[in-house]
């Protein structure tokens, strides 16, 4: 008698890994300086300083002229050991570098909780109340018990107050490098740095110094941007320190001059 014989086929694939949805990456520039391509009095003294002594002039505080940069990106991966892929849209982006934190923090407890610092937390280290507590009607109270939970600060009661928190951080730095994009009329500065992970992505508008986008720098008193009229005895051009009283027609607006 013959028998019917019936074949069943097992397919092995590898398990998609899940999506860790806490899983995050934080992405940070670097602020620049709010004085870049602008002239400040103590650029003016230093110029003037070098005029009167016959010193070199001071080096101007301006970026590029053709508008490139440079600039720090920091990206904070929570957890630490994330793995996740990094760029920028428009430029390079260097290797990462690591470096190691104690980060303080004064964190508003504004009727919270729980309290959770900016940076993801690899270890909270110390904590102190700044100043007193309030509850919800601004009147001083008893600073609560604070304890560590997790990576957060757990309080016994929800009050208005400062918590200064010090905390452990992981940083990772890259430099970004910025040039204009050719043949762009508008927004030659424009750029992004992104990242990447199983679960999620997020990205940075990255900031071109003040000034670079016209490629204008008011950092320096000899690119002319302020320039300064020299009498003929060498000195810089002033005006007389006397007051001087000006009248003008309320309804012309016109200086009244008889």
């Amino acid at each position: 008698m013959a028998s019917d014989r019936h074949s069943l086929r097992l397919a092995f694939v590898s398990p998609v890994p899940l999506r860790d949805t806490s899983a995050f990456v934080l992405l940070e520039q670097e602020a620049w300086d709010p004085y870049i391509n602008y002239l400040t009095k103590a650029g003016v003294f230093a110029y003037l300083n070098a005029r009167l002594f016959q010193a070199p002039a001071p080096p101007a505080f301006c970026s590029a002229a053709d508008g490139s940069y440079s600039k720090t990106v920091f990206a904070y991966p929570s957890p630490a050991a994330l793995p996740y892929q990094i760029g920028v849209a428009v430029g390079v982006i260097s290797e990462c570098s690591i470096a190691f934190l104690d980060y303080a923090e004064a964190i508003q407890c504004d009727l919270q909780a729980e309290l959770t610092p900016k940076y993801p937390v690899q270890e909270i280290t110390s904590y102190e109340w700044v100043g007193d507590a309030y509850d919800q009607n601004g009147a001083v109270i008893p600073r609560p018990a604070v304890r560590i939970s997790g990576k957060a600060l757990a309080l016994s009661q929800p009050v208005y107050g400062t918590l200064l928190v010090v905390y452990k951080v992981i940083q990772h730095r890259y430099t970004v490098s910025i040039t204009p994009r050719p043949g762009a009329k508008e927004n030659r500065l424009t750029a992004f740095a992104w990242a990447v992970w199983n679960g999620g992505n997020t990205y940075l508008d990255v900031e071109a110094p003040s000034g670079a986008k016209g490629g204008v720098c008011q950092g320096s008193i000899d690119t002319g941007s302020a320039h300064m009229e020299e009498m003929p005895d060498g000195v810089p051009g002033s005006v007389s320190p006397d007051n001087e009283t000006h009248y003008i027609d309320y309804c012309t607006m016109l200086e009244i001059t008889s």
